[in-house]
């Protein structure tokens, strides 16, 4: 167990997880707490204390500040998967902006195990592109007779990449597209939602 919750709203139903008790507050038994967040979130500000969420990490807000229904699903609807980018240096606050929205991505038991690496060192960024490109290694003799067998999926693309590697000594890049800056997105292997998890950041930070 975590702790005993309390909360300041007024009790509607008993139940086996909740009592109310001589002051008025409702304990709550969280005995099988995954500290999912979800009584904080529901909550007022100040209406909840549970000893695995501070009230420093519930963030107060006014409803009047929040976006119409009309403007997320304008924001929705323009997103768009950028393949074009701007030569100059991204500033680090842009930066860190986008992966502060990531980390506020929900994620499966609120585990919070995503992982964020943010690479603007150009050297590093070349390395990147040099890996995914290196696919002519699938072709070699000895490596295709046991990965082709093991992933023959992956062999759709190999001459695809074959494309991309001979187009990139032309000097068109298709890999980063020359972008200054990547972020990625990993979990722990472990993590059964890591795909999930990560495609949920992944979206809070393109938006």
């Amino acid at each position: 167990p975590l702790g005993t919750s309390k909360t300041s709203i007024e009790p509607w139903t008993s139940s086996p997880t909740s009592n109310e008790n001589q002051s008025g507050h409702i304990e709550v038994n969280t005995k099988g707490c995954i500290s999912c967040g979800h009584c904080a979130a529901i909550c007022a500000p100040n209406a909840i204390h549970h000893s695995a969420i501070p009230q420093a990490r519930i963030h107060a807000f006014n409803r009047s500040d929040l976006p119409t229904p009309f403007q997320i699903e304008l924001l929705i609807k323009t997103r768009r998967s950028n393949r074009a980018f701007t030569s100059n240096p991204i500033p680090k606050d842009w930066l860190q902006k986008i992966i502060t929205a990531a980390h506020f991505a929900p994620t499966a038991s609120n585990l919070q195990e995503i992982r964020i690496i943010a690479i603007t060192n150009p050297q590093v960024l070349q390395n990147i592109n040099n890996f995914v490109k290196a696919t002519r290694i699938l072709n070699y003799p000895l490596i295709r007779l046991f990965s082709k067998r093991l992933i023959p999926q992956k062999y759709k693309y190999v001459k695809v990449f074959e494309r991309i590697e001979n187009e990139y000594k032309n000097g068109y890049d298709h890999i980063l597209r020359n972008a200054q800056a990547l972020i990625l997105f990993y979990t722990e292997k472990r993590n059964d939602f890591a795909c999930h998890d990560a495609n949920l950041a992944y979206q809070n930070a393109s938006l």
